[in-house]
């Protein structure tokens, strides 16, 4: 289901996140944060994504990421219709081919209209990313992190 919950029951320990992206111009991607249970299932899909039209903001890296400490926000810049909350990804320092240079501070959060910095961040509904918001915070209270990978067709 698009957009949908398929269950909303927290996820096993072993489920992961993807983003699932196509770039929409040379520094911004859109697509899906993908939750999947251990088993590989599809068990929700969020509308998002990663940089802005700014050539100084890129889209998140490729590769793989540690999502954890999931924090509520009342900053504008991990703000959507009035829900705003953080989920940091590690490691902490990662390279960007694209750019050219390490990047830092790489988070999940709700995107502002204009994009990201490159973040993962959710331009689904309101409903969609409360949902998203309950999942992640419930999973990360009982585990301490949950695995995420970027990956982008070009």
């Amino acid at each position: 289901m698009v957009g949908g919950l398929k269950e909303m029951n927290i996820p096993s320990s072993d489920s992961y996140l993807e983003y699932e992206a196509v770039y929409v111009n040379s520094t911004r991607t859109q697509g899906f944060l993908v939750w999947y249970n251990s088993d590989g299932k599809e068990m929700a899909r969020f509308k998002a994504t990663s940089g802005s039209g700014s050539p100084k903001y890129f889209t998140l890296p490729e590769g793989d990421y540690v999502g954890s400490n999931f924090n509520t926000s009342s900053n504008t810049l991990f703000m959507r219709d009035g829900i705003g909350f953080t989920v940091r990804l590690g490691p902490s320092k990662v390279w960007d081919t694209n750019k050219k240079a390490y990047r830092i501070g790489l988070l999940i959060h709700p995107a502002r209209y204009s994009g990201t910095q490159g973040c993962i961040g959710l331009i689904d509904n309101s409903k969609q990313i409360l949902n998203f918001r309950y999942l992640i915070s419930s999973y990360l209270q009982i585990n301490r992190s949950i695995n995420v990978a970027a990956t982008v067709k070009k």
